[in-house]
């Protein structure tokens, strides 16, 4: 097999020329994974960190009515709630990414919403944000999908 670049991701071809060789490669290959699905976390986690701290103080400068009916504390303590929640699946993704980015997806769109429901508009509601999110949360989710589908995964 051709040594793929450093860094890179094993595509499926990759994958299954890595059953037929050496077993060592192919545990190393599913703690890629692993990690990867930590780093999706972790930046989940950050940007959530991030969320509570400034969009509080974006709430209370910007006049009434133009975001809604949002409550800054409210928003301040689901973000570093889930956050904190987030963070703790990060370790819990190195020996099972699946179920930590599945259960840190289900933490992040229980915090989202209150952004849904009393938010005005793509900004009141924060879609953009949330698309953001889901798309790095999702990132988790398949580099978990991945590491349970190698062989030699537990069940």
């Amino acid at each position: 097999m051709k040594e793929a670049r450093r860094g890179r991701l094993a595509t499926p071809t990759d994958l299954f020329q890595l059953t037929l060789g050496e077993p060592g490669r192919l545990e190393a290959e599913r703690k890629r994974y692993a990690r990867s699905a930590s780093r999706a976390l972790i930046s989940a986690a950050l940007m959530l960190a991030v969320r509570g701290t400034i969009l509080p103080f974006l709430i209370l400068k910007v006049p009434t009515g133009i975001l809604g009916n949002v409550d800054p504390s409210t928003i301040e303590l689901n973000s570093y709630l889930a956050g904190g929640a987030i963070t703790a699946t990060c370790v819990w993704a190195l020996s099972n990414p699946l179920l930590a980015s599945v259960v840190s997806l289900i933490v992040y769109l229980a915090a989202s919403a209150p952004d849904l429901i009393h938010g005005n508009g793509v900004l009141g509601k924060g879609l953009i944000s949330k698309a953001v999110m889901l798309t790095i949360l999702g990132r988790a989710v398949v580099c978990g999908v991945i590491h349970r589908t190698l062989p030699g995964a537990e069940p």
